[in-house]
């Protein structure tokens, strides 16, 4: 029920950050922005004298999510907080397919060390930096596609899985 209320998952007890300064106002710009115009922001008036926000990574401007996620017509508060569910979800299920196809961990075990990467110390530590969080998701990822790599002998799908990585590792 939190991600349709109007609060964060971090909202109460948290000094402000990079995620209620900076991440949430970017997101909050592209959210209005997209369902206004149904563009992309390429440039705000509200910071100093105005200011290229396409530029600014941390706005993540051409990450499909936040393209997906930040055209809907829903609060921009429970899009945020879906948003992060669905990394958090990721990560899980990401470290999950590394520790049970390439660690060779029984299911049992690679729940258990989905759920401990995923619930981490690190990862809960930098919940209010946002971009960390959406960064670590995908290396469990990296580690999947590295290890399939080296055990492919076939080009063609070397080739696949060495695009998917590129485009994991540099797009995302």
């Amino acid at each position: 029920t939190i991600v349709f209320q109007n609060q964060t998952f971090i909202s109460s007890g948290m000094v402000l950050s990079d995620y209620y300064l900076f991440n949430y106002p970017l997101k909050s710009l592209m959210h209005s922005t997209v369902l206004s115009t149904n563009a992309i922001p390429y440039w705000t008036d509200l910071i100093g004298n105005g200011y290229p926000i396409f530029a600014e990574g941390q706005m993540g401007a051409l990450y499909p999510f936040h393209l997906f996620f930040f055209s809907l017509p829903l609060k921009t508060i429970a899009l945020f907080n879906l948003n992060l569910i669905l990394h958090y979800a990721l990560s899980s299920i990401f470290i999950y397919l590394y520790l049970s196809k390439y660690i060779k961990s029984g299911r049992h075990v690679s729940l258990v060390g989905a759920f401990i990467f995923t619930y981490s110390g690190y990862m809960l530590t930098h919940l209010h930096q946002l971009n960390i969080i959406l960064v670590i998701t995908y290396l469990p990822l990296n580690f999947y596609l590295i290890e399939r790599l080296f055990e492919l002998n076939n080009k063609t799908k070397k080739s696949t899985y060495l695009a998917l990585l590129t485009v994991v590792t540099v797009a995302l």
